[in-house]
């Protein structure tokens, strides 16, 4: 009887474990990148981009593709987003912790090439006093809903 206890227990870990990895559908084509502390997806032309001079109290990187282009800031001091100007503001889960997602308008500036904004931000990452956000810059209504989904795909180590 134990034994199946056991493995009604394995089973429905299992069950959980799988059910929360297909919550997060990756788009055919989407390139994985491992950058340390996380992981994540995004579509198949975004590439690493260098960033000039060098980040004191956080790690940062920054990517671009053809319709958007964002970076992230991960350390002690990463934006908690409730400067920006949000047109819309929720929380949920991603990889099990609660981020909050916004979306906003702003002036291109910078980096940022495009006026809709899209940012998420993670206050516990499973790593003491290590937050994480990540700001995106998208073309258009499409490349903004694709920066959503690669949100989603964050996957802390």
């Amino acid at each position: 009887m134990r034994h199946t206890w056991a493995v009604l227990g394995l089973f429905s870990s299992t069950a959980a474990l799988a059910s929360s990895l297909d919550a997060t559908h990756v788009p055919m084509g989407w390139r994985l990148f491992d950058v340390g502390p996380f992981s994540f997806y995004a579509p198949p032309d975004v590439k690493d981009a260098a960033r000039p001079g060098t980040p004191e109290d956080s790690y940062v990187r920054e990517f671009a593709g053809s319709s958007m282009v964002f970076h992230f800031d991960y350390g002690h001091w990463s934006n908690d987003l409730t400067s920006y100007p949000s047109l819309s503001s929720h929380v949920e889960s991603i990889d099990g912790k609660a981020a909050r997602l916004v979306s906003f308008m702003g002036a291109p500036a910078h980096e940022f090439r495009f006026e809709n904004f899209r940012a998420v931000y993670f206050a516990k990452t499973g790593k003491p006093n290590m937050r994480l956000t990540m700001t995106v810059s998208c073309a258009d209504v499409a490349s903004c809903h694709n920066s959503d989904d690669m949100f989603r795909t964050i996957r802390f180590k």
